[in-house]
C-alpha cells in the first residue's frame, strides 16, 4: 500500500526528533533553551502539518522569509520581520506563529521572560497544531525553568506531555527531571519507567533509563 506523504512527513519528524534528543538531553549543562531551539528549528521544516485558519497570503510570505532567515541563523533580521508581522497581520494564522517563532528567538537569546510572553501569546490564539502548541509549551517551560519558576515549568512540560505528538516523551522526560528538582523522587522515577516501558528499544528510551540511572544513583 502507497504510504500517504503526510506519514511519511510525519515518520521523518519522529526519527529527526529522535536524533535531537540523542543530541540535547547529554548536554544539559549547556543550558535548557539549546534543545528547545533545535526542537523549534526541526518543526519549522513541519509547519505545513499546522492548520491555517484567517489564510493571508502576505502574512504567510513573510513567515517563510522569517523562516529562511532562522534556519540560516539570522535571527536579529528574522525578529524585525516577526515584530513587523505580528503587529501587521496579528489576527492572521502567520500572525499568531510569529509569536511562537519570536519565543524561540527570545528562548535563544536568553530573554526568557519576553519569550514566556510570546508563547502565552502564541498559546492563546491558536485553537491547535499538531506540533507546535507542545513546543510552545515545552519552549515556555524551559524560560520559566531558567527564571526559577520550576512549578511553573512543571505545568508546561506536563501539558505537554499529554499532547498526542511525537513531543510527547520529551514533555514526560523534562517533567521527570524538574519533578525531581521539586524533591518528588518517586513521582520521576515512575514517569521514567513508564517512558521506557512505551519506548523500548529507542533513544528516547535510552535517554529516560539513563536519567532514570542518574536519579537512583544519587540516593
Amino acid at each position: 500500500m502507497r504510504r500517504r506523504k503526510k506519514d511519511y512527513r510525519r515518520d521523518q519528524f519522529v526519527d529527526t526528533i529522535e536524533k535531537v534528543l540523542k543530541w540535547g538531553l547529554s548536554h544539559r549543562d549547556r543550558a535548557i533553551t539549546i534543545i528547545i531551539a533545535i526542537i523549534a528549528g526541526v518543526v519549522i521544516g513541519y509547519s505545513v502539518l499546522t492548520p491555517k485558519e484567517n489564510f493571508n497570503p502576505q502574512a504567510e510570505l513573510i513567515l517563510f522569509q522569517v523562516k529562511e532567515l532562522i534556519g540560516i541563523g539570522k535571527f536579529e533580521e528574522a525578529q524585525q520581520l516577526l515584530n513587523y508581522l505580528v503587529q501587521n497581520f496579528g489576527t492572521t494564522s502567520s500572525g499568531s506563529r510569529g509569536h511562537y517563532y519570536l519565543g524561540v528567538i527570545h528562548s535563544s537569546a536568553g530573554r526568557y521572560n519576553e519569550a514566556i510572553k510570546e508563547f502565552s501569546l502564541f498559546l492563546s490564539s491558536i485553537p491547535k497544531s499538531y506540533f507546535l502548541i507542545p513546543s510552545a509549551h515545552i519552549g515556555r517551560g524551559g524560560a520559566k525553568e531558567e527564571l526559577g519558576d520550576l512549578d511553573g515549568a512543571y505545568e508546561d512540560y506536563k501539558k505537554a506531555a499529554e499532547s498526542n505528538t511525537p513531543l510527547a516523551q520529551i514533555g514526560k522526560i523534562e517533567m521527570a527531571r524538574v519533578a525531581s528538582l521539586l524533591g518528588r523522587k518517586e513521582e520521576a522515577e515512575a514517569i521514567l519507567k513508564k517512558v521506557i516501558e512505551e519506548e523500548p528499544g529507542t533513544i528516547i528510551g535510552d535517554d529516560a533509563r539513563l536519567l532514570l540511572g542518574y536519579l537512583k544513583a544519587r540516593d
